[in-house]
């Protein structure tokens, strides 16, 4: 495999929070950007897994519809697999709201052969990215939570798992929510009396996809709290005063850093960002998720499974 290519496709944008502030905001399945290279790597005849800390990874062009759904059935009936993912699960409910998600995400891709020129790839995309003649090497990405990133090369063939390599998250370990932090992220959110009153007379969809995201520090990653988004049937005009946390760790040199602000705004708003401080026990801010043309309309999303 060609050692300088760079890794394309480990990645899953933030909860729009990020965006609104300085204050850090991390999804559960983000993928780790950190390197990794995929070694033939054999114990008698077998699979084994690898760390690596090597500078380079592989360019990865998204596949068929079709290879992309066999690389995932391929990756998940993997014994080892299984217990990397295990617990990793959850449902729960809240209000009679339903949360259903997972902490854990894979994506497939195709590393093409190093004498496939412009004009072969282009049809090769044009096609349909089916013929396999163009590829190297097939590589699923799994993120397990928000510190662990597996690349796992693909044998299509013969059905199963060529190499696992490990890819931790470089620095500080992020910081973890667990399935009862979620479920309290959500209930303390909904008690929220400004929640209750922005929410009244609308249809909605809490955590949409049982995405609740951890909110940490930025410099030490000290867990504040949690994340989550609300969206709404349609658009509504709403004339509101939005809190929103000041994030400052030299004006507020104590933890967690932050001062609540308000700012009174007309928005259209077809879906709520909310940041829950779950240390103090309160929603520290509620905000308009932007949400820009081709944007996929969570509230008819189902469950994430």
């Amino acid at each position: 495999m060609n050692r300088k290519l760079l890794l394309a496709v480990a990645g899953v944008s933030l909860l729009v929070l990020a965006v609104m502030t300085s204050v850090a905001v991390t999804s559960a399945n983000e993928g780790q950007a950190a390197s990794a290279e995929l070694l033939p790597v054999q114990t008698q005849g077998q699979p084994i897994m690898k760390s690596s800390t090597s500078d380079s990874s592989p360019v990865l062009y998204r596949l068929s519809q079709e290879d992309e759904t066999m690389v995932r059935e391929i990756v998940l009936s993997d014994s080892r697999i299984k217990e990397l993912i295990r617990g990793r699960d959850y449902a729960f409910s809240v209000a009679g709201h339903p949360i259903e998600g997972k902490d854990w995400d894979i994506r497939a891709g195709a590393v093409l052969k190093d004498n496939v020129g412009f004009e072969e790839l282009n049809k090769w995309l044009e096609e349909g990215r089916r013929d396999r003649r163009v590829i190297a090497e097939i590589v699923a990405v799994l993120s397990v939570g928000y510190n662990d990133c597996y690349l796992i090369s693909v044998d299509m063939e013969k059905a199963n798992i060529r190499q696992i390599t490990h890819q931790p998250r470089p620095g500080l370990a992020i910081p973890e929510l667990t399935k009862q932090e979620k479920e309290r992220a959500v209930m303390i959110a909904l008690d929220d009396p400004r929640v209750q009153e922005l929410l009244k007379g609308k249809s909605y969809v809490v955590a949409p996809e049982g995405t609740i995201v951890v909110w940490h520090t930025t410099k030490d990653r000290k867990k504040i709290g949690a994340g989550l988004e609300i969206w709404f049937d349609k658009s509504y005009d709403i004339e509101y005063d939005w809190p929103w946390p000041e994030y400052d760790e030299k004006k507020y040199p104590s933890f967690p850093y932050y001062q609540e602000k308000t700012l009174h705004e007309s928005r259209v708003v077809k879906a709520l960002a909310v940041l829950i401080d779950l240390e103090k026990g309160k929603v520290a801010g509620i905000m308009n998720r932007p949400v820009g043309e081709g944007t996929e309309d969570l509230f008819k999303s189902k469950p994430a499974r």
